[in-house]
């Protein structure tokens, strides 16, 4: 798959129980494993190894969404990848957590933005661009975003 030379690796969202990531070893910060600003101005000290928690980490996310609760419940029931609730013993995800609570989330276009908010576990929000409704505010990849560049950065452990 070819990602692009700005793309530095992806995971593509699903609702299995492993999700694979793809990795550009043809991007000159990803061989040399250099440092540079990443999405929403994250710090990368070293790209590579940046990108592969990075994605790592979406794949905890999608793992996450395909779980169950104690109770057997789903624990994304209405499927846009923010889960109902982190689980217990797990490491905490309170960034997707899908709640009308205020978070800053990461819009990889134009950067940080502040105190989204989404609809809650039960209410579909979309999950990217485009929202051919227009209904959307926050994109729920957002959150995703938000919480995989925190958490390669260090900022979330």
């Amino acid at each position: 798959m070819n990602l692009g030379s700005k793309v530095n690796g992806k995971t593509v969202p699903n609702h299995v129980p492993n999700s694979a990531i793809i990795l550009n070893p043809y991007q000159e910060g990803m061989r040399l494993d250099a440092g540079q600003l990443v999405g929403c101005d994250f710090p990368a000290v070293n790209l590579f190894t940046n990108t592969v928690y990075h994605e790592g980490r979406h794949t905890y996310q999608m793992y996450l969404a395909n779980s169950k609760s104690s109770s057997g419940a789903s624990n994304d029931a209405d499927g846009d990848y923010l889960i109902a609730a982190n689980l217990p013993g797990y490491l905490n995800a309170d960034t997707i957590v899908d709640s009308i609570t205020a978070r800053t989330v990461c819009d990889p276009a134009d950067g940080p933005v502040l105190s989204a908010i989404y609809k809650g576990e039960g209410t579909l929000d979309w999950f990217a661009p485009p929202d051919r409704r227009g209904l959307t505010r926050y994109y729920a990849s957002w959150a995703l975003e938000q919480d995989a560049y925190a958490w390669a950065a260090g900022l979330n452990k």
